[in-house]
Formats: structure tokens, C-alpha cells, sequence
């Protein structure tokens, strides 16, 4: 996992959203979450599976910031032969800035970095910005639609070592739900097409069910599917990641 241009990509988008807060917005708060999974197996097998996640985001009347981070590893182990196979090994950041020209409008940028030492995808990378509108801003239900462009450069393990780099659209929408007092329901999907052949896309949605155990902690099941259109040789189209976890509300 190359950490400095994980760390590049936030440090960026923060620093181009700092002139979107006023005076006005001197304390605004923050709110979010962190979770952990952990699955162990043994016997003719052993696996060990340990997962990590993080958001938070800070709302003020112009301005929002938002930002998170997934990280997964699995390992299996043989232990007749002592033979280790790593099962997964994958990691994903964002971080976004929205500023509201209206209640409803805003423009964004937005930062992306992705890898997946499975996949062979040293690095995906991406940087953009474009236009949003809020459809629904209630305390109980959310839902934002927005598009724009994007440069994302990928990079990948294969031999020889493979990259491309291209500028993309980006289009999508976020949607949160409390179903109940203690359940909540969160989803969004971003769809990045090429702007040279639109069948070359990269697309990524999440789904995600939040039960509460009480006022902070809660459960959390979270699924991640991605769909690259041109993946590294040998590699497949689809990819799906489930997440069961625990974790504390701040």
C-alpha cells in the first residue's frame, strides 16, 4: 500500500476546501464512525480475516466535508504444508468537499485512492470536481445526485509493470436512511466513464446496514461492489467485498 499518495490525495482535497469555510463556520462539528472485523477459522485450514473503516464528515451552512477509508486483509493457511495464501489485501480512501450555493446546489471536489494487491491494482488514483444537487436533506432520509470529471491514473503489478492514465466523468448519488429509530440504511454508487470510448468505465457502489447496540456503539454490515471494464491481464471484471463488523459513532 503506498500510504504517501493515499495521505496526497485527502491532504489535496482538504487544502482546497479550507477557503470554503467562513467566519460563520469557525467551530463546525464533526460526526462520524469507526468499525472493525475480525473472522477466524481453523482445522484443515486456518483463516484469519481482520478488517478496518472510517468516515466523517463536518456540515455547516456552505460548506461539507466528508472523507473515509476501508482497509481488508485476508490470510489462509495450510498447515500441513505451512503453505500462507493471502486471500485479500485491499485498501481505499476519499475525501470530498461540497460548497452550497444554494440550499440545494453546490459545486465539489473530490479525491479517490484505491489498491487491491489481489486485483494486481498497485494504485488507482483520482482527482475531480463538478456540480451536485440535494434532492432530500432530512434529518431521518438523504439523497444527493451530482456529475463532473475526473483524471484517474491506474497502475498495475503485472509484468511488465502497466499504467494509464485518462480523464473520466464522473456521475452518481449518495442516499441515507433511518429505517428506525435504531437502524439506519446507507448507500451510494459513482460511475467514472472514459471520455474517450464510454464502455471503458470504472464503477463502484456500497451498501450498508447500521444497527445501533446503543447510543455509539453498533453493528455494521457493509457490502463493496466494483466493476473495472479494462482490469489488469489475467484478472476479472467484478469484484465483491463483504464487511461484518463493530464499531463506535462519534
Amino acid at each position: 500500500m503506498n500510504c504517501v499518495k493515499a495521505l496526497g490525495v485527502l491532504l489535496v482535497v482538504l487544502m482546497m476546501s479550507q477557503s470554503g469555510w467562513g467566519a460563520e463556520d469557525a467551530k463546525p462539528a464533526w460526526t462520524g464512525q469507526i468499525s472493525v472485523g475480525w473472522t477466524s477459522a481453523s482445522g484443515n485450514t486456518t483463516t484469519d480475516n481482520k478488517s478496518l473503516s472510517f468516515s466523517a464528515e463536518r456540515r455547516t451552512e456552505k460548506g461539507r466535508l466528508s472523507g473515509g477509508a476501508d482497509y481488508a486483509k485476508g490470510r489462509q493457511t495450510i498447515p500441513a504444508t505451512g503453505t500462507k495464501i493471502t486471500t485479500e489485501d485491499w485498501f481505499r480512501s476519499l475525501a470530498k468537499y461540497d460548497h452550497f450555493f444554494s440550499p440545494k446546489w453546490y459545486g465539489f471536489v473530490n479525491g479517490r485512492y484505491e489498491t487491491d494487491k489481489i486485483a494486481l491494482l498497485d494504485s488507482r488514483t483520482l482527482m475531480g470536481g463538478g456540480a451536485g444537487y440535494q434532492l432530500i436533506d432530512r434529518d431521518e432520509t438523504h439523497l444527493s445526485v451530482e456529475a463532473g470529471l475526473a483524471s484517474q491514473r491506474e497502475e498495475y503489478a503485472t509484468t511488465p509493470a502497466t499504467s494509464k492514465s485518462e480523464i473520466t466523468g464522473q456521475a452518481g448519488y449518495k442516499f441515507d436512511h433511518q429505517i428506525v429509530e435504531t437502524v439506519m440504511f446507507v448507500h451510494d454508487l459513482t460511475y467514472f466513464p472514459s471520455t474517450d470510448d464510454v464502455s471503458d468505465y470504472y464503477l463502484t457502489t456500497t451498501a450498508e446496514l447500521r444497527a445501533n447496540f446503543t447510543k455509539s456503539m453498533f453493528g455494521t454490515f457493509k457490502t463493496i461492489f466494483s466493476r473495472d471494464a479494462s482490469p489488469a491481464a489475467g484478472r476479472g471484471n467484478s469484484d465483491v467485498k463483504y464487511i461484518l463488523g463493530v464499531g463506535i459513532g462519534f
